[in-house]
């Protein structure tokens, strides 16, 4: 079997290579500086190239793993070739960009590097219009928010463009925010009972301060109030000396200067959150607020203009301000979260998350595409999606383009031995690991064997999630195997994480290839937008064995009164519901029995012990709970009804087997069963809720062999025709067909 070392330790050594125009202190330098600091804390593989150099700037230095490279600004061109050179030598040869103009990007593109233009800002702050980096080097573009996003496509983006939300990576204690507070306060002389209103980021057009002065001299009006702006204004861009001007003069005009404190360019930034009892933002627009949800860090609330993407990632005590020019809307608001700071948010699960994602989008979005076939699976356990898999791959007709990927243990080693044994080639990690790094495993084994195809059986969703997103803009075809409606309740428990990553379950089955669904009703809701032409309806198939040798009962089991089930004793299958039906039937038929073929799931043993518990309290004589057994068909030849009361079963191969094995069936109705077993002519169907009618289906069948014959013919013939195996691979092998 095929082995990868360096990925089952969750390391790849693959450099990624950042560009930015400087790291002068701002919102899109602080998220890159963030970044890097996480990468380099990790110790990942990557080069920082800074192009020019600012006055105050955020700090950059080498580490054995993660180069910087300052550039010289006068020697701009030159830098840029030499950049390129050193990219085109490393195995990555894609770079992300921030802040840097199209015209310069030209050079780079020149020398076959693909540039990926990081997008922080509105269209009112873009270098360059969407139009500029229509270029078969820029494989797709990243905004920072949805919002600028939608604006990007709105003016004519034809690239892809992948959303990319930073979130901070420090977090703040009460007791440091507490000592912040009366350090910051005590500095500017601000009393305790004071309203002090924040605001950051240097002075540029659009900031709108101007319009803060408005706010401020209402304010002043109602409350004690005082303001502070954190930011310089000597600098030549946006605007920024005569937005000050403006500013000063107009709150010289409304007689607000003695409340308001012009700060300049502070060291400490991060700290004065902590002294403001709101922070506001007018901003006309924005991308994705750094400097908001450093006060949201920091247990500050937040009033701001519906500007860019701020709105995103708004917390539950801010207040969103629809129309900008809006003075009184801002003071009602200011109002209304005055009094209502909140203790700093805890670090979320998985706090790297996105300097992972920034990572894994520089090195695996756009991998060579060729013909082998990646499925990745959660784990070989001993439920139906595993044998479904294993009959697959064991007869698939081109093994050789085949690899299957285990993310987690392997709980059946019966199946492995059966992939060994046809020649699959597999990949195991072994220990289970968090939905980042399954998800590095997976874009490392695409990448290195330049897949086609990717196919995801029985995966987690978070890892499905956020390798598609990774992936798309490749030209990597993904699929989607469904094992039933789980597939749907996972999505819905995954919002969390899809509000991070900033993909939506839209978004993702958009992007799907192909879908399969194990039964029609099983496709995915149609809130989801799943076309038609990308949905294949690909049952379960199970072979049609000969007629099996048969186990040895126990000796009061009488053969003619013998019920089996098959399924792993885990909660959701039901089994007390088949306990209380076989329990009913030997009321009048005493001497029915029950086998259980399967084990306890991850060897949790106590709901086995209830099941017995059970059947002894509800006088039910017979049991047999056999244990996990490598071949049921022995189980199933030598048994008269097959019983099965699962809800939530996809297309079971239980049922398929059991019809295999000729015999008839009695199951709870759902939407997966009532395409497998046809009530009156493979078995019956009951409600499932009412073991008494179960009980009495069975009656009918154990008491009347005759029918019982005939419905087990009908099921093996059904089984021939719609689900057998042959049928199965074939449908399989023309969907993944290169």
């Amino acid at each position: 079997m095929a082995s990868f070392p360096n990925l089952a330790q969750g390391r790849c050594d693959l450099p990624v290579h950042i560009l930015i125009a400087t790291l002068a202190r701002g919102g899109a330098e602080r998220a890159v500086a963030e970044t890097v600091e996480v990468l380099q804390e990790q110790g990942a593989l990557g080069n920082l190239f800074v192009l020019g150099r600012a006055q105050r700037t955020y700090a950059a230095n080498d580490t054995p793993h993660f180069r910087f490279f300052p550039a010289a600004a006068q020697e701009l061109e030159r830098s840029l070739a030499k950049i390129a050179r050193q990219i085109v030598a490393s195995p990555v040869k894609l770079v992300l960009t921030h802040l840097v103009p199209a015209r310069e990007l030209q050079i780079l593109w020149r020398e076959g590097v693909q540039t990926v233009p990081v997008i922080h800002n509105m269209s009112g702050g873009w270098q360059d219009p969407p139009a500029a980096f229509s270029h078969s080097m820029v494989p797709f573009l990243a905004a920072d928010s949805c919002a600028v996003a939608r604006e990007l496509r709105e003016r004519g983006c034809t690239n892809p463009v992948i959303v990319v939300r930073h979130e901070l990576q420090h977090w703040l204690d009460a007791a440091e925010i507490a000592r912040n507070r009366a350090t910051i306060r005590a500095r500017y002389g601000i009393a305790d009972d004071e309203f002090l209103v924040g605001m950051v980021g240097n002075f540029k057009a659009q900031k709108a301060y101007p319009r803060a002065m408005r706010v401020l001299e209402r304010l002043i009006g109602l409350v004690r109030t005082r303001m502070i702006i954190l930011g310089s204004w000597d600098h030549s861009y946006g605007y920024g000396n005569v937005t000050y001007e403006v500013t000063c003069a107009l709150a010289k005009q409304l007689g607000v200067e003695d409340e308001l404190i012009l700060a300049g360019g502070v060291e400490d930034v991060e700290a004065h959150y902590a002294a403001f009892d709101a922070f506001l933002s007018t901003s006309i627009h924005e991308g994705l607020s750094v400097a908001m949800l450093e006060a949201q860090n920091a247990g500050c609330p937040v009033v701001t203009a519906d500007a860019g993407g701020n709105a995103e990632a708004l917390g539950p005590r801010s207040q969103l301000v629809l129309d900008p020019s809006d003075i009184q809307g801002y003071v009602e608001a200011l109002l209304r979260v005055r009094g209502r700071r909140s203790p700093p948010p805890a670090p979320p699960a998985y706090p790297r998350l996105i300097p992972q994602l920034w990572r894994q989008l520089a090195i695996y979005s756009t991998p060579a595409v060729g013909h082998p076939i990646v499925f990745v699976t959660n784990s070989l356990n001993n439920g139906g999606s595993t044998r479904s898999l294993v009959h697959l791959l064991t007869r698939y007709p081109h093994k050789e383009r085949v690899l299957l990927c285990i993310l987690g243990l392997v709980h059946n080693d019966g199946c492995l031995e059966e992939l060994h044994g046809a020649a699959v080639s597999v990949v195991r990690f072994g220990a289970p690991a968090s939905a980042v790094d399954c998800t590095e495993r997976v874009l490392a084994l695409v990448r290195s064997m330049s897949a086609g195809t990717l196919c995801f059986w029985n995966v987690d969703a978070a890892v499905k999630l956020l390798t598609t997103k990774v992936l798309a803009a490749a030209r990597t075809r993904i699929i989607d195997v469904s094992p039933g409606p789980t597939l749907f309740q996972e999505m819905r428990a995954a919002a969390d994480f899809q509000r991070r990553i900033a993909f939506t379950p839209e978004e993702y089955f958009a992007r799907l290839d192909g879908f399969v669904a194990k039964y029609r009703a099983g496709a995915p809701p149609s809130e989801y937008n799943l076309t038609p032409e990308r949905l294949f309806i690909i049952p379960n198939g199970v072979p049609c064995p000969p007629e099996a040798e048969s186990v040895p009962f126990p000796d009061r089991f009488a053969e003619a009164f013998r019920l089996v089930t098959c399924c792993r004793l885990a909660p959701e299958k039901r089994v007390e519901f088949l306990v209380d039906s076989a329990a009913e039937v030997s009321q009048c038929l005493p001497e029915t029995s029950l086998t259980v073929v399967g084990g306890p799931e991850r060897g949790n043993h106590a709901y086995t012990e209830l099941l017995a518990q059970r059947a002894q309290l509800r006088g039910l004589q017979n049991t047999w709970f056999t244990g996990r057994q490598p071949h049921v068909t022995p189980f199933l030849s030598c048994s008269r009804v097959f019983v099965s009361a699962s809800r939530i079963d996809g297309c079971s191969n239980a049922i398929n087997e059991a019809m295999a094995a000729a015999l008839p069936v009695v199951a709870s109705s759902n939407p997966a069963v009532a395409e497998q077993v046809e009530h009156g002519v493979t078995g019956y169907l009951v409600s499932a809720d009412r073991p008494d009618e179960m009980a009495e289906r069975i009656s009918t069948l154990l008491t009347n062999p005759e029918k019982a014959r005939e419905f087990g013919a009908a099921g093996r013939r059904k089984v021939q025709r719609s689900f057998g195996i042959d049928r199965m691979v074939h449908e399989y092998a023309r969907l993944l067909a290169p």
